[in-house]
């Protein structure tokens, strides 16, 4: 059914197409309207509608979506959200359900006795050490030392196509059959990572600004005991989840990022010892944030994939190293070696088979991804007992 059909549906008839109880609309419209009156603005109005029938999904919808288009002037009701193009009918169903469910009067009334809970925030990230993995073996003992390495994912940000067809020209997302939800991810983008940092703390003080999407790294690499009858691995090791970036218009082509909303991240590691090499293997997990999982939504009635990058840090007795740079085609990611970058993995790049392949995986699932750089690099000798860089 087009949008036009829908919009020309009366309530009744509307409440059987989603497979609703005849009442749900108007109680949701009313429920709504309760709230806006209470003094909440929309966007807040969804944010309480989400924290009380507990769906995350919803939340999404309301902190990411409703935003963009509560400043556009396009939202003022629920009824508006019929206006969403190639909105999945049963998302749209479960929205009204939540909206029809939810306890104004015990909502406002925790609002009014100051419940209105914590605000999200960047949470601590620490560093972690992993003092000792060994691996006996016959022979001699000398210690190598490799390079520190790291990667960020990210998203480019283009205000609307326009500005990217002005920019790189058209390509798989502007000629996409959902290019209208496309467009909302990359609204959300990110600025370029820079070309270098100065260390780890540098590395991490870049990403508290929260214009990135997920970030790693490996560090103070040591192998030692090479030649002797135990090897010893030390290294250090950091993940972090990023942001999703909540935009309003401000003018024409001008807009102001007004919060960034939390992604969710599962990390991992392991190591995997060969017979003249180790192997460091560090991924996370993480969900894009809002706007990318909202476009998922309106394109396939899913929600996004979880999307990944791992690090497989390679080194061996002779001193060799070789860092293998992974991940899901979605986002961008940029790989550093040293602190200096030596390459970018553009999603830009993406065919529509890779575009669906992300955007169709399914809720919670793992998209299709693959190595995207493999780089040699040298360990120097160093003792057991030096200091950290």
């Amino acid at each position: 059914m087009t949008k036009a059909e829908l919009l020309a549906l009366s309530r009744g008839e509307l409440a059987k197409v989603l497979n609703l109880r005849s009442g749900d609309l108007r109680t949701a419209q009313s429920n709504y309207n309760r709230i806006l009156g209470a003094g909440y603005d929309a966007h807040t109005t969804m944010l309480l509608l989400g924290r009380a029938t507990e769906k995350p999904d919803f939340v999404d919808v309301g902190e990411v979506y409703l935003t963009r288009m509560i400043a556009l002037g396009k939202v003022r009701s629920i009824g508006d959200l019929l206006q969403i193009r190639g909105i999945h009918t049963k998302r749209l169903s479960g929205i009204v359900e939540a909206l029809a469910a939810v306890d104004v009067d015990g909502l406002l009334a925790e609002l009014e006795a100051g419940g209105e809970g914590e605000e999200d925030g960047a949470g601590e990230f620490e560093e972690t050490e992993v003092p000792g993995d060994t691996f006996e073996i016959s022979g001699g003992g000398s210690c190598w030392c490799g390079p520190d390495a790291a990667a960020i994912g990210w998203i480019p940000y283009y205000i609307n196509f326009g500005w990217m067809r002005a920019s790189i020209g058209d390509n798989a997302y502007t000629r996409h059959p959902n290019a209208g939800a496309l467009d909302t991810v990359f609204d959300s983008g990110n600025q370029p990572p820079p070309d270098s940092f100065g260390g780890a703390d540098a590395f991490r003080r870049y990403l508290d600004d929260y214009d990135f999407r997920a970030a790693l790294y490996i560090r103070n690499v040591k192998l030692c005991g090479c030649g002797s009858g135990e090897r010893r691995l030390t290294y250090n090791y950091f993940t972090r989840g990023g942001y999703t970036p909540v935009r309003v218009l401000l003018a024409p082509n001008t807009k102001a990022t007004i919060t960034h909303c939390a992604g969710v991240e599962a990390p991992g590691i392991e190591t995997e010892w060969g017979g003249d090499d180790v192997t460091i293997r560090l991924w996370i997990r993480f969900k894009l944030g809002g706007l990318t999982n909202f476009g998922s939504w309106v394109m396939t009635g899913e929600w996004a994939p979880w999307a990944w990058m791992q690090m497989d840090y390679i080194i061996d007795c002779s001193g060799r190293v070789r860092i293998e740079f992974r991940g899901s085609y979605i986002p961008s990611q940029s790989f550093y070696v040293g602190w200096s970058k030596v390459a970018t993995r553009s999603m830009l790049n993406n065919n529509k088979a890779r575009i669906d392949g992300f955007l169709t995986a399914g809720d919670c699932q793992t998209p299709p991804g693959g190595l995207h750089l493999s780089h040699p690099a040298r360990a120097i000798p160093c003792d057991e007992d030096d200091s950290e860089a």
